[in-house]
């Protein structure tokens, strides 16, 4: 990323001043290098009472994708600004401040924390003290209360809409085999014969569904994992939305399994399933086992498929992981089966 764009971008800051704070000059230090956008800190250089008074913070975020895609980032901050305005200040969503879709940039208020991702790993190793895992472990639990409140308020700005691409079982269920079919062509392959066990595995357990299931419909996140979580203390901000109409299971799946792809190949067991029941402690209510479990099947298989097709080292660097994911694909027929509901009860 160029200097001369950021400097763009600051200016833009200044000039426009969406915080309503008057004429400040701003600078810029890169935070993070990622996959497909660069993260800066973005300070006043002077002014930074008058900043922190009208705005709630000093520091904010500067997010500049390395593909500008006008729409995509148009979209990712009219839904941060949708939640932040739904849920109200203090609801641990972070702040947006201004978006310039055509350079493919977002600017948010700085939130405190650090990523709940990083602390996952941390507390997952057999060698992490029992403090640490008990910190995580509280964090996941207000993760699942935060998911829970977001969900609450999501079936009221949905309502009466239907699933963006999992509508019914059928579709669920084409969607996932499609993306099985792949597994055993991939390096490193999964069996073919593990692969049509868990399509048949799904298709046995949507059949005995009640038909109501597919009528719950909730805002979701699309993304909602420890990576995208900031933790501060006993609090959590929650981080790059991109609002979908999905079933409550779907951000459940999700973080359940992204929570194990944090934690680690080299994770304790024992470790990730403490932290997993926290979470889903925290969410509380009553989930369906083998409900779960299929959704957990979605997203499994859409990050092998994801992982594996990386190219270079990228892809040498995901193979432990990959390893540790198909192993998580061994154990979901068992969770899928209808069965688990009874053993669960």
């Amino acid at each position: 990323m160029t200097d001369a764009r950021v400097d763009d971008l600051l200016h833009l800051l200044e000039t426009e001043d969406p915080l309503e704070v008057g004429r400040v000059r701003w600078s810029a230090t890169r935070l993070e290098d990622r996959r497909y956008s660069l993260i800066y800190r973005v300070v006043p250089r002077a002014e930074a009472e008058r900043v922190r008074e009208r705005a709630g913070g000093e520091e904010l975020v500067l997010k500049v994708y390395r593909a500008a895609q006008p729409a995509r980032r148009q979209q990712e901050f009219d839904d941060l600004r949708r939640v932040w305005e739904a849920l109200g200040p203090g609801a641990g969503v972070v702040r947006p401040v201004a978006c310039w879709a055509d350079r493919g940039a977002i600017v948010t208020l700085r939130a405190r924390g650090s990523s709940l991702g990083r602390l996952v790993r941390r507390a997952c190793r057999r060698t992490a003290n029992r403090t640490l895992l008990a910190q995580a472990a509280a964090l996941c639990t207000t993760a699942g209360t935060w998911l829970q409140a977001f969900q609450t308020e999501g079936r009221r700005q949905v309502r009466n809409e239907r699933p963006s691409h999992l509508a019914n079982p059928d579709d669920f269920l084409e969607y996932v085999s499609e993306r099985l079919t792949l597994l055993p062509g991939l390096v490193p392959p999964v069996d073919r014969v593990l692969c049509r066990r868990l399509v048949a595995h799904a298709a046995a357990a949507l059949h005995a569904l009640p038909a109501r299931t597919w009528g719950a419909v909730t805002w979701s996140h699309s993304d909602f994992g420890p990576h995208n979580l900031l933790a501060d203390g006993n609090a959590v901000t929650v981080l790059d939305f991109e609002l979908q109409p999905q079933h409550p299971c779907f951000d459940l799946g999700y973080f359940v399994e992204s929570l194990a792809h944090a934690a680690g190949p080299q994770a304790e067991l024992s470790r990730v399933v403490r932290l997993e029941r926290a979470f889903l402690a925290g969410y509380g209510g009553e989930i369906d086992p083998p409900l779960l479990a299929l959704f957990r099947l979605r997203h499994l298989a859409c990050t092998y498929v994801s992982e594996a097709r990386r190219r270079g080292i990228a892809q040498v660097r995901a193979i432990p992981g990959l390893l540790a994911l198909r192993e998580r694909l061994r154990r979901l027929p068992e969770e899928i089966s209808p069965r688990s509901a009874s053993r669960a009860a």
